[in-house]
């Protein structure tokens, strides 16, 4: 609208001769919608043009065959903790009708604690494997899902009593929420650099698909939810830990590793300052032997 103003008015200022207010109303008008199609061609060039940078971005990540099976392994873990956190509160109901309260309290304090130490030890563990060139990521993902899998299930085994049957859960949140900052990890080690926040967003995005396992098993009768749950849960993990075995054997391994390549390069710089002080030395020599003959002359 402003450009249209400064337009009307130039062009006033230009032509001397009055103009009729219909004329100056239509001359408005027009500019006003020209000045509009071209804001609205501008912004469907740079929205395109944002779209078009996005696919390649994504296209050029999901193109590693480590990558994908990283997705893959991560799409299935968000399935089995998505269908815990929505179906184990029911199915518990079912099998201790009696313990709703404690079994409130108990799985709020498993998921605080359990689950965030795991995390955070999973991840300083698989750090340290890779560091040391005896391991990596993915191994330490697939190890801790592989883990999981019948821990999960001894957590509904029928005629369980509700205190075994927390004590099971309490050990699949140790062993099975270690896997995501190991799994990050492994994902920011096999994109480029400058496509790290792209692989970021497409491993957020998968979060959404997660979301497929509860869906089923809200079709799943009541009476069959637990069996359901119990089954569905254990083969993510299984089919997740195989995915990660997959992940680490596209993963190069490391030519030398961080010791073998500090003690190397202690080595040189002893080897160094060995040199420098033999030089050191022939250069003082050198000097006297200078001097003796100077003063001899």
């Amino acid at each position: 609208v402003a450009s249209a103003v400064i337009c009307l008015l130039c062009r006033l200022a230009s032509d001397p001769r009055p103009q009729p207010v219909e004329n100056n109303t239509r001359l408005l008008e027009s500019l006003d919608a020209n000045a509009e199609q071209g804001c609205c061609r501008w912004v469907s060039s740079q929205i395109s043009r944002a779209g078009r940078h996005l696919v390649t971005q994504v296209t050029e990540v999901v193109t590693s065959k480590q990558v994908c099976w990283l997705y893959l392994a991560a799409t299935l873990r968000f399935c089995a903790g998505f269908g815990i956190l929505v179906w184990l509160p029911p199915a518990m109901a079912s099998r201790f009708p009696n313990d709703v309260g404690s079994f409130g309290l108990a799985n709020s304090l498993i998921k605080a604690f359990a689950g965030s130490s795991s995390s955070l030890v999973g991840g300083v563990i698989a750090d340290h494997l890779r560091s040391t060139g005896r391991g990596n990521g993915a191994y330490f993902c697939a190890c801790a899902s592989l883990l999981a899998a019948p821990l999960w299930w001894f957590t509904l085994q029928p005629g369980s009593s509700f205190r075994v049957s927390m004590a099971f859960l309490l050990l699949e949140y140790l062993a099975a929420e270690s896997w995501m900052g190991p799994c990050l990890a492994t994902l920011q080690g096999a994109v480029p650099q400058e496509r790290c926040g792209a692989a970021q967003g497409v491993f957020s995005s998968l979060t959404a698909l997660g979301n497929l396992l509860p869906m089923v098993l809200g079709f799943v009768p009541d009476k069959q939810l637990v069996f359901a749950l119990q089954v569905s849960v254990s083969s993510c993990y299984l089919l997740s830990a195989m995915c990660f075995v997959m992940v680490a054997s596209f993963t190069p391994p490391p030519s030398v590793t961080t010791s073998e390549s500090q003690r190397r390069l202690t080595e040189d710089l002893q080897m160094s300052d060995s040199v420098i002080s033999a030089e050191d030395e022939c250069v003082q020599s050198s000097t006297s032997e200078t001097r003796g003959v100077r003063s001899r002359h």
